[in-house]
Parts: structure tokens; C-alpha cells; sequence
């Protein structure tokens, strides 16, 4: 099996004891994997501290960024399947990115291995836009209707528009919402059971109390708009809006691991 569950390395429970020990987090979970198997999975401190709720093993956490992993992978199926290529044009798919420029009036010839690597120049969506953005469709106007930062491939700049322009090729692509080309693409067939950008209600008590530690103490931190699990009219953030678990994320990684294949069958 990829997925025990009951190994544990003391040294690393020990270690990330002392960070919730010294309030710099409030609760973990740890969990190592090799290709083949879980060689340690665990959980200390809590979930949510004014409830005394501790931390578990299946607790779902807001896992940010390492959606785009998820997102790139979506792409790189597709590419699999003969269905893009990363060095297309991006307006071949997205029409609206077509014919975009720098302030000082430079072209930029825009592909979509430049969004997989944070090269694109494009700009980003204001925080009041991507709130309002209930689709992916509707965001992808936000930024387009900026000038480019700095011509395509010139140099590196973290993006967060260019990842949620790959999940919008996924979408047109495939002719599906993206949240539903991963959850059938990927999550149903790793068993990723808890990975989803709109956790249900059935879900939500094993939700982390997100903290900010900050003068020697944990303070709560709510959820941005964008992210806020209660919230299902928001669009699927191909840049970080994913919840999971550790075990569910683990599946995936080892699918990484493993050139693309997990359980006998074969992703990317």
C-alpha cells in the first residue's frame, strides 16, 4: 500500500513539538513519504486553541500554493493527451491576452510556459476584482486590461495571474469547470477525498483555525474573501484555492514521485 498511516519518526513529532511549545504554531501535522510508502505521519498541538480542538491526523487545511502544482500537472495531462502544448500562444486559448504590451509599448508574444514558470509580465487582478470574480472566466478581464510588467520571458516575477490563466485553459480546453476537470481527473482517482476548493458542510469541522504568531502569542487570522471557506460564489483560485489534508496531498506527491503514476494507474 502507498498509505499507512501508522509510521512515525520521533524525531520529527519532537522537533515540531518545540515550534507549537514556543506559540510559533499553534498545531501540526507532519508527514513524510517515499515513493512507495508513508514512513511517518503524525499530529501535535491544536486546531483550534480556544476550543481545545487538538490536531488530527485528517484535519483540512487551507494548502495555498501548492494548488499550483495541482494546476501545472492539470496542464501537463492535457499536453499528454496532444490537446495544448505549454509553448502555444496564450491568446490561441484566451483571446483576451492577445496583443498585449508593456507601459512603453513593447509586445509580448505570450506562451503558456511562461505562466508555468512566473515569466508572463502579466499583471495582477486588484483585490476588490478577483473578490468580486466568481468564475475564472470573469477574472482573466481584470488583468488583461493591464499593461504587461515586463515583455514575456525577460525575467522571473511571482504571478499569481498567470496560474489562474493556466486553470482557464484547463477550463476551455477541456470544456469543463476546473474544479470539476481536477476532481475528475485527479481527486476521485488518487482518493483524495478531502481536496476540494469548496469544502462541504460535512467538512468544515475539520477545518484548522488558521493563527498569526506575532508578539509571543497566536492571534486568529481570517480567511481572505477569495479563500473563505464558507463562501462557494467565488471562483476556483488555480493559484492557491485549494483545502486538503496531509494524507490527501501525500497521494498526489508520491503520484509525482513515482514519473506520474500511482496505484497501477497513469496521470502525467
Amino acid at each position: 500500500m502507498f498509505f499507512a498511516g501508522e509510521a512515525e519518526i520521533a524525531a520529527v513529532t519532537a522537533a515540531v513539538k518545540e515550534f507549537v511549545t514556543k506559540q510559533d504554531v499553534a498545531g501540526v501535522v507532519t508527514l513524510v513519504a517515499t515513493p512507495e510508502k508513508v514512513v511517518h505521519f503524525s499530529a501535535v498541538g491544536h486546531a483550534d486553541v480556544g476550543a481545545s480542538k487538538p490536531m488530527a491526523l485528517d484535519t483540512i487545511f487551507w494548502i495555498a500554493s501548492m494548488t499550483k502544482p495541482v494546476t501545472a500537472s492539470a496542464i501537463l495531462m492535457l499536453q499528454d493527451e496532444g490537446k495544448l502544448s505549454v509553448d502555444d500562444p496564450v491568446e490561441k486559448y484566451v483571446p483576451e491576452l492577445g496583443g498585449l504590451k508593456t507601459a512603453a509599448g513593447v509586445a509580448g508574444k505570450l506562451t503558456i510556459r511562461h505562466l508555468m514558470t512566473h515569466t508572463s509580465g502579466l499583471a495582477e487582478a486588484s483585490n476588490d476584482e478577483a473578490k468580486a470574480a466568481k468564475t475564472l472566466a470573469e477574472l482573466i478581464p481584470h488583468f488583461a486590461k493591464r499593461p504587461l510588467q515586463f515583455e514575456p520571458g525577460a525575467k522571473w516575477q511571482y504571478c499569481q495571474s498567470g496560474i489562474n490563466t493556466m486553470g482557464r485553459i484547463v477550463e476551455i480546453v477541456s470544456g469543463m469547470a476546473f474544479q470539476d476537470f481536477l476532481q475528475k481527473r485527479f481527486f476521485e482517482p488518487l482518493g483524495m477525498k478531502d481536496t476540494t476548493f469548496y469544502p462541504a458542510a460535512d467538512q468544515r469541522p475539520r477545518l484548522v483555525t488558521a493563527y498569526k504568531a506575532a508578539e509571543g502569542k497566536l492571534t486568529v487570522t481570517p480567511p481572505m474573501a477569495i479563500f473563505d471557506p464558507t463562501r462557494s460564489d467565488r471562483f476556483p483560485a488555480a493559484n492557491g484555492g485549494l483545502y486538503s489534508t496531509a494524507g490527501d496531498y501525500a497521494k498526489f506527491c508520491q503520484m509525482i514521485l513515482n514519473n506520474g503514476s500511482f496505484g497501477g494507474k497513469k496521470y502525467i
